[in-house]
């Protein structure tokens, strides 16, 4: 009896949370379209007053909250969409570019410095364009997050033996060893204005591609998160044997 009644309120959870997820989906589709439009229109508004500067600052803080809420239904719609991921051949380094400057302001407003350490002025693995860049957008912004105050935010993409290792560094307050597994779970979060989905949704993007995401930390010193991919020689070796693309 006992068993039974707690399958049912098991069965009874997890379909609520299967509506929750559609409703979420839903809704994050209806925001994105006045989200969008915000987004130029205030862009429009930032040109007009260049020349009223206090002005103008106001209006980059209603440009970075816009910015955040894009972010949170990014995020809402790639946590509950099935994956398919298209293999490719992708540059990792110019997809790094795109996140840094997509995330400009934060890190500037953050007063973050930034190091790049890229093997080679092209660095390629096989992923997805589409489902790797909000993995890193992610990660950047956890990275300047962490760092409360300024710090050192460094970026890396090179070669690891047959796959190639992308990795998002800060100085922050780094994540203690207990946590760590924890902050991969669907809204954990220890931000008070956390939606605890970034780490999820970056875990998530990146199995589907086919590759693991790493975290490495030490509390006081800063934590470092990186992205294996398979390598472009290993898909050329592959390919080579007769296997799919």
């Amino acid at each position: 009896m006992i068993d039974s009644l707690q399958a049912f309120l098991q069965a009874l959870r997890q379909s609520r949370l299967a509506a929750m997820g559609e409703m979420a989906a839903m809704l994050a589709h209806e925001v994105r379209n006045p989200l969008g439009a915000m987004e130029l229109f205030t862009g429009l508004l930032l040109q007009d007053l260049r020349d009223q500067p206090e002005a103008q600052r106001l209006a980059q803080q209603v440009a970075r909250g816009i910015v955040d809420l894009n972010h949170l239904v990014s995020n809402l719609l790639e946590f509950t969409r099935t994956q398919q991921p298209r293999r490719a051949v992708v540059d990792c380094c110019a997809l790094m570019e795109d996140a840094l400057r997509y995330t400009a302001d934060l890190r500037a407003a953050g007063g973050i410095t930034l190091e790049r350490r890229y093997g080679a002025p092209l660095v390629p693995a096989i992923a997805d364009p589409e489902l790797l860049r909000p993995v890193l957008l992610n990660l950047i912004r956890n990275a300047v997050q962490a760092m409360d105050g300024g710090g050192t935010l460094t970026v890396a993409a090179a070669p690891r033996g047959e796959r190639t290792a992308v990795a998002v560094t800060d100085t922050g307050c780094g994540i203690p060893a207990e946590v760590r597994e924890e902050i991969f779970r669907p809204f954990y979060t220890t931000r008070t204005r956390g939606t605890g989905l970034g780490l999820p949704v970056a875990r998530g993007l990146v199995v589907a591609m086919g590759g693991e995401l790493l975290v490495d930390s030490e509390v006081g010193r800063g934590t470092t998160f990186t992205v294996l991919l398979p390598g472009a020689a290993a898909e050329a070796a592959r390919d080579g044997d007769g296997g799919e693309a």
